[in-house]
């Protein structure tokens, strides 16, 4: 994610803990939630920024 673009990862729900977690959280450190967090807010407001500016419909063909 915090390499750019799009990514979708598959998980089975074996892999998913009861709170929803994925992965092993002992390698979790508040640096790295802060870049996930400034990655995602980022994205957002892109993505706000370009439906106001109409740019969206370059990329997405909306009731063409």
């Amino acid at each position: 994610m915090l390499s750019g673009g799009a990514a979708n990862v598959s998980r089975s729900f074996a892999e998913i803990s009861n709170e929803g977690g994925v992965g092993d959280p002992r390698t979790a450190s508040s640096e790295k939630g802060q870049r996930f967090f400034d990655a995602i807010v980022g994205q957002l407001a892109r993505l706000v920024n370009d439906l106001e500016t109409g740019k969206i419909d370059d990329f997405i063909s909306v009731g063409g």
